[in-house]
């Protein structure tokens, strides 16, 4: 500072030493560096121990006082004082005592950077000596003051269905676009990406090793998407839910100056520079199921050391409760009924219906599906067929919830399929791909049963197939059994028919029947029904037994089969005349018959012998 003294306008002193120290006036200037430790870029990753450095450089201090350096990280887009995980603002000082005018001092920011993921942060610092301030670096467009918290995305998509659904098969291709936000344009990145079990949390593996794919490219604009490929049999994966976990590295080569903070190259393309620039085609080099080309220690999210390349983790996306990052893999299990009896038996009849109810898990609400089923035969695996045709049904439906149930209702001519056992099998579709099966020839549960008898009818007495036609005719018809549940109550009712008629034979007003109930102990068997009548005049008749065997269940008796042939001999009874007696027998019948009667007499006349005898006494 140069001082004049004037008197009357005229001068009379003056001061003008440009180098007395106590005439000058130092104006410090600040300007700042920030870069982050790990990445030693103007990278960071958003988690708990954030170190970022700025390097303060300095000029015109007076060398040998003390001054404070105090920095404040500011959100660029809202221009207020970031605040970490604990809701603290992020601050940080240093104090120097220089030993030069000019210089530079390092002011360390660390804090629990979780939350600012997609953040751009810009560091303020300024300079106070005995707490006045005498310089400041608060530029909020200053990209060296700059640092971009970069943040990441996923929509994982099955490219066969087009939503979040796979089917259980061996080629399963998964689509995962990974959006990403705040990079650095002109630098090398890798996304890598593991497939993990939400149940379990631990990554799912094909053949002992994790499912992982992995995608590098050089972005031209700080935000935009790149596609991660996954391609993995998900056979062993049945109802299981997969969640594609991302993470993103920078990638550092020792000898590409693109990983180099103060490369020009870098500098001229900032996220900010390009936010609103359309992304050009990345250059993309993908994988399937390999271990990462780079090794890195992912546990501790530092770069692993290499000769040539090294890398570190800048961004992560890993949340299991995200449904755009969800793959889901149905499963489906049925339960087939006969609609008549509820059980797993029907009748061969030729309006068999059967429900199968198809329980589903792991679908995608709101959306259409469509369950078909097929009838199996369980000794040939073949499709049943009936009148010509494979016995086929189908339902479609819109899932209000992941887990629910439809039912798949079959009706079809069964009247040939006595004595098989059927399996259904399922098969859920959304828009005409496969997304579940359902096809356990095995399945007790899938399973249905067509009961067969047969019947063997002989005379009580005789033990063949003619009954005396007399007044005590018992006939036993021996019912032969195949196809049935274990453990279940079943009744057998037998009726005769008149096979001349074919009617049923009626003895004073009624149809002779008889009835035998048995729980079974086993699917095979015989069980004896007996009719016992008065066959008098009846020589000449056959007789046919017809029998229905009936499930006994809680809502009652349900018929699951029935032989009624009125032409199988071996269900016919013929009705034979009483033998005649022999000439020496009836001479001996005639003999007894008048002993019989001179017996009778000889009581009678000393009944009334004794009598009068009485009245003379009296």
């Amino acid at each position: 500072m140069y001082e004049n003294i004037y008197y009357n306008n005229k001068l009379v002193g003056v001061h003008a030493d440009i180098s007395d120290e106590a005439q000058i006036i130092y104006v410090p200037s600040v300007k700042t560096a920030a870069t982050d430790t790990k990445t030693e870029t103007k990278l960071t990753y958003a988690e708990k121990d954030i170190k970022i450095t700025d390097t303060v450089e300095y000029t015109n201090l007076i060398p040998g006082k003390t001054y404070k350096v105090t920095g404040t990280a500011v959100d660029k887009k809202t221009g207020k004082v970031i605040k970490d995980a604990d809701g603290k603002a992020v601050t940080s000082e240093a104090e120097i005592t220089p030993e030069t005018a000019d210089g530079k001092v390092d002011v360390d920011f660390i804090f629990d950077g979780s939350n600012l993921a997609g953040k751009t942060i810009v560091m303020f610092e300024e300079i106070r000596y005995e707490d006045k301030l005498i310089g400041v670096h608060a530029d909020i467009n200053d990209e060296a003051q700059t640092i971009y918290v970069p943040a990441i995305a996923t929509e994982a998509l099955d490219e066969v269905t087009g939503i979040h659904l796979s089917n259980a098969g061996d080629d399963v291709k998964v689509k995962d676009t990974v959006t990403y936000k705040n990079l650095i344009p002109g630098l090398t990145y890798r996304v890598a990406g593991t497939v993990m079990d939400k149940d379990t949390k631990k990554p799912l593996q094909n053949g002992g090793k994790d499912i992982t794919a992995e995608a590098v490219f050089t972005p031209e604009t700080a935000d935009g998407t790149v596609d991660v490929e996954f391609t993995f049999s998900a056979k062993e994966f049945v109802g299981k839910t997969m969640v594609l976990f991302e993470k993103l590295y920078l990638v550092k080569n020792a000898d590409n100056a693109d990983a180099n903070p103060d490369d020009t190259s870098s500098k001229d393309k900032t996220p900010d520079d390009t936010q609103k620039a359309s992304e050009s085609e990345n250059t993309q080099n993908k994988t399937d199921n390999t271990s990462n080309k780079v090794e890195v220690d992912n546990e501790n999210n530092n770069p692993a050391d290499n000769s040539e390349v090294k890398e570190v983790l800048i961004a992560v996306h890993e949340d299991y409760s995200d449904e755009n990052q969800t793959i889901c893999v149905p499963q489906i299990k049925t339960t087939a009924k006969d609609a008549k009896s509820g059980t797993s038996m029907f009748y061969a009849e030729k309006s068999a219906k059967i429900v199968d109810t198809v329980s589903y898990r792991n679908l995608v609400p709101g959306k259409k599906y469509k369950v078909v089923g097929t009838a199996v035969d369980k000794s040939n695996g073949a499709p049943v067929i009936a009148n010509g045709n494979n016995v086929t049904a189908e339902a479609e439906f819109v899932a209000k919830e992941a887990t629910g149930k439809v039912d798949v209702v079959f009706t079809f001519d069964a009247s040939l399929l006595a004595g098989r056992t059927i399996v259904m099998f399922e098969n859920v579709y959304y828009e005409n791909n496969l997304i579940a099966t359902h096809a356990d020839i095995t399945d007790e549960a899938q399973t249905l049963y067509v009961p067969k008898i047969g019947t063997t009818a002989i005379d009580g007495e005789r033990k063949d197939h003619n009954s005396t036609a007399d007044s005590s005719v018992t006939i036993v018809d021996s019912v032969a059994y195949q196809n049935l549940v274990q453990g279940q109550t079943y009744r057998v009712t037998g009726k005769l028919m008149d096979k001349a008629t074919g009617k049923a034979l009626v003895i004073d007003g009624k149809e002779v029947t008889a009835v035998t109930e048995f729980t079974a102990a086993g699917t095979e068997g015989v069980v004896d029904v007996t009719f016992r009548f008065n066959g008098k005049g009846m020589t000449g008749k056959q007789l046919v037994v017809f029998e229905q065997l009936d499930v006994v269940t809680a809502d009652g008796a349900y018929a699951i089969a029935s032989h009624n042939d009125i032409n199988d001999a071996a269900q016919t009874i013929t009705m034979i005349a009483p033998p005649k007696p022999k000439t020496g027998d009836y001479m001996s019948v005639v003999m007894y018959v008048l002993a019989g009667i001179a017996g009778v007499m000889a009581v009678i006349c000393s009944f009334f012998r004794k009598k009068a005898v009485s009245k003379k006494k009296h």
